[in-house]
This record gives C-alpha cells, structure tokens and sequence, in this order.
C-alpha cells in the first residue's frame, strides 16, 4: 500500500511537472518575440520625425557656433590667415558630424550589429531570438525528466521532486537569459531610433559631448548584445553534454544541471554590469555580485 501510494503521488508529480513546462512553452514561445518585434517596429516609426528635429537643432547649434567664433576673432584682432584656418577647421568637424546626422539610419545600428555578427561568429550560432533561448531551457528541462523517466525513477518520490525543482530551476534560468537579451535588444531599438535627437547637438563645441556620449551608449547597447552571445553560447554547448549527462540520471547529475544553469543565469543577469566595466575598465564580476543576484532577481519579480 505505501509504495503504492508513493507511486501515485511520483506521477502526481510528473503530471504537475509537464503541466508547468508545457504551459510554459506554450505561453513564452512567441510571446518574447513578439514583445521585442511590437518595440521595434513602434520605434521605427520616432527615427524620421526626430530626424528633422536633430537637423534643425544641429544647424541652429553651428549657426551659433559660428557666430560666436566671429566675435572672437574681431575682439581679438586675428589676422585673415588664422580666422580662414580656424573656419575650415570648424567646418571640417561640423562636417563629420553632419555628415554621422545624415546617415544616422546606417551608421548607428551598423556600431550594434558588428557587434552582434562578432557575436555570431565567435560563438557560431545563428541569429537568436529570446524564445530560441527559452525553448533551449524547456528542451533541457524536458530531457532530464525524460531521463528520469527512463531509468524507472519515478517511483522514487524524492528523486521526483528534487528532479522537478531542478528542471523548474532550469526553465527559470533560461528565461532569466531569455529576458535580458529581450531588453537588450528593446534597448538597441531605442538607442539606435530615438537617440538619432542627441547627434544634433554635434553642431557645438558645448553640447558636441552629447553627441560623444551617444555614440557611447551605442556601443555599450552593441557590447551588451555580444557578451549575450558568448554566454548563450557556452550554454547552447554545455546544453549538448547536458542531454548526454541526464541519460544516466542520477542526484549528481541533476544537481550539476541545476547549477550549471544556474549559473548562465547569473551571467547573463550581470551582462551589464560586465559591459559597464568593460567601457570603465573597472571589472565588476565577482562572488559578492553573485550573492547579489539572487535578491536583486527576487526585488525585481
């Protein structure tokens, strides 16, 4: 009777496992694209008005750019020869700068996607998209249970639920991935459609530093996006020897998933923070960080 009524409770367990991974694929597996395929299209739509606007602020901002420097010259009594050099000098550097305004539409989304093809080369992944991402934690989750399952475990009800907590682990860990390459790419939308404003202050020598700090960000946003790569990489091939593990299921291996996994989340929760020191020079990567993150998941949910 009582390994009866543990039988009956092991596949009461399996049934709410799959239930849950199962609902889980259904509900994420289009919905991250869509979300980050709704920002980019609506911020599509900012890049042509905010256009105008920059060129209009930037030729306001070297008109008095100009005048300024006129009335420099005369109060300062400069001879011909210095003022032409000094205005083929502005016009060279408000040139580049008009001319980075003027092809915003390339330029700008060409600093993030080099960034990402080194990423794609690097790592020789595809172009990914955060439900590919989910969907790898789902299809690791559902092979260890399948493992289980085959070695006749699921009579063992411990076995049972430290194997559903671990898969659920994994899920949650891949989504927590999943997630933050969703908001770094939402933010490369943003970045590379409503930041195009911030190249019209190139048109002054006091607001060009705007301009700098833009073109910053840019590459911050691209950094993102490749250390994302690299990370998804080495959890696409730890994934392969994964599959390869769980066929011989076991505590060890479970746990050995579960924290391998565990892991890819916290790097890829930290991904900016690690693109911050990357631009600092500061590294930021450490155990008190990794201690961190646990809360700063939990804060955020």
């Amino acid at each position: 009777m009582t390994s009866f009524s543990a039988h009956r409770r092991a596949t009461l367990w399996l049934l709410v496992i799959a239930f849950a991974l199962f609902a889980a694929d259904a509900a994420f597996a289009d919905v991250l694209n869509d979300i980050g395929n709704g920002y980019k299209t609506e911020s599509a739509k900012w890049f042509p008005k905010l256009l105008v606007i920059a060129k209009s602020l930037f030729w306001k901002l070297a008109a008095i750019e100009f005048a300024w420097a006129s009335i420099l010259w005369v109060l300062k009594s400069q001879e011909m020869q210095s003022f032409t050099a000094a205005v083929v000098q502005k016009l060279i550097g408000i040139g580049f700068f008009y001319f980075l305004l003027q092809n915003a539409d390339y330029w700008i989304p060409a600093i993030v996607n080099s960034l990402v093809k080194a990423g794609n080369e690097a790592t020789g992944l595809p172009a990914l998209t955060p439900s590919e991402v989910f969907d790898l934690g789902i299809d690791t989750a559902v092979a260890m249970l399948k493992g289980i399952q085959a070695l006749s475990l699921w009579e063992d009800f411990a076995t049972v639920v430290v194997g559903g907590l671990a898969a659920l682990a994994i899920v949650i860990s891949f989504l927590v991935i999943a997630g933050q390459m969703l908001i770094a790419l939402i933010e490369s939308y943003i970045a590379i459609s409503g930041g195009v404003l911030f190249l019209g202050f190139g048109g002054s020598r006091w607001t060009v530093e705007f301009t700098q700090k833009y073109i910053s960000y840019a590459f911050a946003t691209g950094i993102k996006l490749f250390m994302l790569y690299l990370i998804i990489g080495v959890g696409t091939a730890q994934a392969k020897t994964w599959a390869a593990l769980l066929a011989t299921t076991d505590w060890n291996s479970i746990f050995a998933v579960m924290g391998g996994s565990m892991l890819l989340a916290f790097l890829g929760f930290q991904i900016p923070n690690m693109a911050a020191a990357m631009l600092s020079g500061a590294p930021s990567l450490t155990a008190g960080a990794a201690a961190a993150t646990p809360g700063a998941l939990a804060a955020g949910t």
